[in-house]
């Protein structure tokens, strides 16, 4: 394992990060003020594709990434530049099916389903066109953020997403100028910007690596190996999208523009939670598939285990201080406390530590390709939040109650994919949990009655330094527990070199 590089590649996606967190949010306020609450849900709800396509689309890319990092142990140039070329038209071919199905279920679902005000109707057909142009360019440049993360230019990854990052920040403040109808204008410039990172990523990949050529197809299994594992990836990831705004569309169904502004809102911290927890997948994965692809188990399976450990940290130290502090914190950003957004926001919280807690397990799927079964049970189950949420608000059941089927279904998930890991011979359950997982539960449950007895104590303080303590308390915490002495004399080591 090459320590220093993967710690070199965390700080430039964690620079990364912080420039898009603070844009991300002040972006939000700025937005939520423009549009309204009303069109700000009617893009939640119409527009959430391209949302969902943001913050997965590094997820999306590890198909090609898994291949490409795992022929790089062998060096031939001519074979990575097939597999380059057998995923860009993949994605073409995704990108055809995406426009023919997105299309025709949008056009259907605004016709029939869509609960808004009808002087917004058009503003919504606008919204679904560029949406979903927007996405297809998303699907396409797919292939070139492949090849910048299986090579680990996590330099140029994080300029990048800063760069668009701030140009979506500028969008929001053209909105100031024109009298134009600000939805519109704002679904076609979010979509003028995703061109502008793909020619940017295409220029860069087309520079820097020789890979990056589109050359005649001669392995015929090569198509099929690469076809069958992006097509059961594509379709957990698509099946994790299609969850998340089949709900959306039944919240509007039964709560209107103002429950997707709500959600909107919320998804916008959990976004934020997903790109931090991403920044770490991002950094890991080429190293843990190298390992992988040459035979070394026993570092690769060290490497997971710290990688469950960490995710799992960083998402504790975020969740806690936002768990406890919503109310104040929701306020401060936005200048309003709108209805339901407490109660979504605290669901997700804890929903989001399974997703953290799930992320070492897709690597081990994807490392070792055996993705059929995975993402088919999982598929099945994301589905089912969509089912039985219909059912519980036809049955005039509280709009809550969606966020708490969604939380339930996200534990079984992890459950039933950690068994399976097991069932199939890529993990060692029982030593897996005994070693990790319990490491992971006895800091959470630590933190969790050290931040009720710090509210108790602090209770009359700032709640901005309510949350510094907590977070040097939780810091603490889980140096002292979370990690062995080995481990600790490591960390002791780099901070002393960087010192002195």
């Amino acid at each position: 394992m090459n320590i220093k590089r993967l710690s070199k590649n965390i700080v430039f996606l964690y620079i990364r990060m912080l420039v898009l967190l603070l844009v991300m949010f002040y972006t939000s306020r700025v937005l939520l003020r423009e549009l309204g609450v009303n069109d700000y849900g009617l893009y939640n709800v119409i527009g959430g594709v391209v949302l969902l396509f943001s913050s997965l689309k590094t997820i999306f890319s590890s198909a090609i990434q898994r291949f490409i990092n795992y022929e790089k142990g062998h060096g031939a140039l001519e074979r990575i530049q097939e597999i380059f070329s057998v995923g860009v038209y993949i994605h073409l071919g995704v990108s055809i099916l995406f426009l023919v199905l997105v299309e025709a279920a949008g056009l259907w679902y605004i016709s029939n389903k869509l609960v808004v005000d009808p002087n917004r109707i058009s503003a919504a057909y606008w919204v679904l066109h560029f949406s979903v142009l927007s996405s297809i360019v998303m699907i396409m440049t797919i292939p070139y953020d492949a090849l910048i993360i299986a090579n680990e230019k996590m330099n140029f990854f994080a300029y990048v997403s800063i760069i668009d990052g701030i140009l979506r920040l500028l969008i929001v403040f053209c909105l100031f100028y024109f009298e134009f109808d600000k939805l519109k204008l704002y679904s076609v410039l979010v979509f003028l910007v995703s061109l502008i990172i793909r020619f940017i990523n295409i220029g860069y990949c087309k520079r820097h690596f020789s890979e990056c050529k589109l050359v005649k197809i001669k392995d015929r299994k090569l198509v099929r190996n690469m076809t069958s594992f992006a097509s059961w990836n594509f379709l957990g990831n698509l099946s994790y999208s299609i969850s998340h705004e089949g709900i959306n569309f039944l919240l509007n169904m039964f709560g209107g523009t103002v429950v997707n502004a709500a959600r909107g809102i919320v998804y916008q911290v959990k976004n934020a939670l997903s790109t931090i927890l991403n920044n770490i997948v991002v950094a890991v994965n080429p190293q843990g598939i190298a390992l992988y692809s040459e035979g070394n188990k026993g570092d690769f399976y060290r490497l997971m285990d710290l990688f469950t450990r960490i995710v799992s940290f960083i998402y504790l130290l975020m969740a806690f201080p936002l768990f406890f502090y919503t109310s104040s914190i929701v306020e401060f950003w936005l200048g309003i406390q709108p209805e339901y957004v407490d109660i979504f926001l605290k669901i997700i919280l804890v929903y989001m530590l399974f997703r953290a807690l799930h992320y070492p397990l897709d690597l081990v799927y994807k490392a070792s390709g055996e993705l059929k079964k995975y993402q088919l049970y999982e598929s099945i189950i994301l589905f089912i939040p969509v089912i039985l949420s219909y059912v519980v608000l036809k049955l005039n059941f509280s709009i809550v109650s969606v966020f708490w089927i969604m939380l339930l279904l996200e534990v079984v998930n992890y459950i039933n994919i950690l068994l399976l890991a097991g069932r199939t011979g890529l993990l060692n359950v029982v030593k897996y949990v005994k070693e990790v997982l319990s490491v992971v539960f006895c800091v959470g449950v630590i933190v969790l009655v050290e931040s009720i007895i710090l509210i108790r104590i602090l209770g009359d303080v700032n709640f901005f330094l309510q949350i510094i303590v907590m977070l040097l308390v939780i810091g603490l915490t889980i140096y002292v527990f979370g990690f062995g002495k080995g481990e600790k004399n490591k960390m002791k080591s780099v901070l002393l070199r960087k010192i002195k």
